[in-house]
């Protein structure tokens, strides 16, 4: 009788606020089970609390990994890691322009978003999307409410 085969993985991510916080989630995962989980990063002293408070997670079924439910940076970042680790990360907008009348790139209305702007006007006013004709609004409500886990 031979031994059961082993399936092997490792499962890498970095996410970032650019220039800012950035977290790298590594995981061995043996047999759909997480062997080890390493969480690694540099940011702020909230960033460094939140990785330290959750490597300790990092353990069992991968499907079954706890996903942060707060909104602050730290945790919008960290949940996007574990989300694209497990496959499940689905960003609701694929074009790298965003705001078309001024030029806004999607990824600064998205860091917007981790940084601390909640709403469209608040987005406006940090970024100068959706100041002009307005057409990018919906798309930038559907980021904030995919980056905040509203349904």
């Amino acid at each position: 009788m031979s031994a059961p085969k082993l399936q092997t993985q490792v499962l890498s991510q970095t996410v970032s606020l650019q220039g800012r916080d950035e977290i790298t989630l590594q995981l061995d995962i043996v047999n759909g089970e997480i062997q080890r989980g390493h969480l690694s990063g540099r940011g702020c002293p909230e960033m460094l609390q939140l990785m330290q408070a959750w490597r300790p997670k990092l353990k069992g079924a991968l499907e079954s990994l706890e996903i942060p439910q707060g909104n602050t940076h730290s945790e919008i970042l960290l949940r996007e890691a574990i989300l694209k680790a497990r496959g499940e990360w689905k960003f609701p907008y694929a074009e790298e322009e965003l705001c078309h009348c001024r030029a806004v790139a999607t990824s600064k209305v998205d860091a917007a978003i981790i940084g601390g702007c909640r709403s469209v006007r608040a987005i406006a006013r940090e970024t100068s999307a959706g100041t002009s004709c307005g057409s990018c609004r919906p798309d930038t409500e559907a980021i904030i409410n995919y980056r905040l886990q509203i349904r």
